[in-house]
């Protein structure tokens, strides 16, 4: 979970959790009326983009209402607009699936979401174990090809070493002379 500050570090603009830009809002203060929608900084955009955020939840604190959006929908239908707070993109409500909830029932979905990215961790963590046992025993596995070539290396110098001795002696045989 990571805070997303204001550029001069006095506001919260949201927080990343997983693969999730949550922020809360007051609508009455922060939706745009004509056309409505929410908006975000560019900044703020720009940065969850980048760090992987793949859908958008805006809480409104004082409704209740939870409004999810894809972020690839801010490309594909978001817009720009600067009303004085600096440039911003919005999304039309139109592309938003919206939730209500009381401020108990939103507590009871947040908590639920706590608990899949805790099992998405443990899943994770147990993967990584699992991995990590395979890739010991293929070190294992490879320690012991390498004993194994290094055994045949020997061997293969023994055997020249052998034909070596043999081609020293002389061969008698009638009409046949080896040196």
């Amino acid at each position: 979970m990571a805070r997303l500050m204001s550029q001069d570090g006095k506001k919260i603009m949201g927080t990343i959790v997983g693969d999730e830009f949550i922020k809360y809002v007051l609508g009455s203060k922060h939706q745009l009326r004509i056309p409505s929608a929410w908006a975000m900084d560019k900044w703020v955009f720009n940065t969850i983009k980048y760090e992987g955020v793949r859908v958008v939840r805006i809480i409104d604190k004082e409704s209740g209402k939870e409004y999810t959006a894809e972020l690839k929908m801010f490309d594909r239908h978001g817009f720009k607009v600067d009303r004085g707070h600096g440039e911003q993109i919005a999304l039309q409500l139109r592309w938003w699936v919206v939730l209500n909830t009381t401020r108990d029932e939103h507590h009871v979905v947040l908590e639920g979401r706590v608990k899949v990215l805790e099992r998405q961790i443990e899943s994770s963590v147990d993967g990584f174990m699992k991995l990590s046992e395979e890739n010991t025993q293929l070190r294992k596995d490879l320690e012991e090809a390498n004993g194994l070539i290094i055994m045949l290396q020997v061997r293969e110098q023994d055997c020249l070493r052998q034909l070596e001795e043999i081609d020293d002696i002389p061969v008698m045989m009638e009409g046949y002379s080896n040196g």
